[in-house]
């Protein structure tokens, strides 16, 4: 049977976590010779991205991408999907119409955040709050089986809806892509990065439950110069307001936007990778993308399922939310990790795109 992936989102179209978590997931369909079609948005906004990626690009052209763009594609998309196809919806506002016209044995919903919640971070709106409200609970309620990254969001999904089956599946990541082995200092060098300092790395949507600006706050206020540089990759609604906060900040780097290869490379000169999370967060692919690189990762404690993966191996790599003083001695203990041999690396393969998309093709049928 082919699986008809729904996603607003999906990589290189658009930042983020469940972006990326739907390109690979596709890849390894791909990779695995597991039929499937991409209904996904058309390239736009402001977290779109300007880059082209070859194997998107390739499987547009063999007819596996159809891209939304106003109410006709979306209706269009709905005559691509056959008798037999499962459906597997990522996020409710294209899925939303899915959930509605086909039958819930059909359909797995991929739950990777509370919509509404996030909407509310950043609005003020009633209306907006309850349309994003309604449609992801219409959306996991005709679900007949929904599927999250951690124990975190399974508690998420039963605040909305409280009666539906939830299944906790892994994380994704492609770990060759995320494999560089080009010398440090010949990196700092290139990027104009210091070759002395220690240098801590994040890569976030610029929103205010990903933390960025209170990290950069504090990176000001109690880092020293000397010692310290932070890079930052991102943008989002929060992109002005960071570089006004930074602009006399001569040791962070602030980069809105970096190709995939840029960002590999940035993580590999860096030292340490930080993931100042505020709420909501599912998992955290970065963190993945990270320990790939053999890049340690600290994460505040409330970074949801990042801080359920990261627990299984070190608790001295989760700090405490707004206090400087457990951020500083996380970041000691990560500088001084075996890389080569600690089993928080190790466990990175066990992620990796090709297994896990079977293993997520395979939970359909469970």
């Amino acid at each position: 049977m082919k699986v008809v992936v729904v996603a607003d989102f999906c990589y290189p179209n658009y930042i983020g976590g469940s972006a990326r978590y739907v390109y690979d997931l596709v890849r390894g369909f791909e990779e695995n010779k597991i039929d499937f079609l991409l209904i996904t948005r058309k390239q736009g906004g402001e977290y779109s991205l300007e880059e082209q990626d070859v194997f998107y690009q390739r499987i547009r052209e063999q007819g596996k991408v159809h891209e939304v763009k106003g109410l006709v594609s979306y209706l269009e998309s709905i005559f691509l999907v056959g008798s037999k196809d499962l459906i597997m919806p990522h996020h409710p506002i294209l899925g939303f119409l899915f959930s509605l016209l086909f039958s819930k044995k059909r359909i797995s919903y991929f739950f990777h955040g509370p919509l509404h919640n996030e909407f509310r971070a950043r609005s003020d709106s009633w209306l907006g709050f309850k349309v994003r409200f309604f449609l992801q609970s219409f959306s996991l309620r005709r679900a007949s089986k929904i599927f999250v990254l951690s124990s975190f969001m399974v508690k998420e999904v039963l605040l909305i809806s409280s009666q539906v089956k939830v299944t906790v599946v892994p994380a994704i990541v492609d770990v060759d892509k995320f494999t560089v082995n080009e010398n440090k200092l010949k990196l700092r060098e290139k990027f104009s990065i210091p070759p002395d300092k220690k240098v801590l790395f994040t890569s976030r949507r610029l929103t205010p439950r990903t933390g960025v600006i209170e990290l950069a706050d504090s990176f000001i206020k109690n880092f020293s110069f000397e010692d310290y540089h932070l890079i930052i990759v991102g943008q989002g609604e929060l992109s002005q307001q960071l570089q006004h906060l930074i602009n006399k900040s001569e040791n962070i780097s602030f980069l809105r936007f970096v190709t995939d290869h840029d960002l590999k490379l940035l993580m590999r000169l860096s030292d340490v990778y930080v993931l100042p999370t505020r709420k909501l967060e599912g998992f955290g692919l970065v963190v993945l993308e990270a320990l790939s690189l053999k890049l340690p990762v600290v994460v505040s404690d409330y970074s949801g399922g990042a801080v359920e993966f990261i627990s299984k191996y070190h608790n001295d790599l989760i700090f405490e939310l707004d206090n400087v003083k457990s951020l500083k001695r996380c970041i000691e203990s990560a500088l001084l990790i075996d890389k080569t041999n600690d089993a928080l690396f190790n466990a990175v393969i066990d992620y990796d795109y090709k297994t896990v998309s079977t293993y997520i093709y395979e939970s359909i049928y469970r």
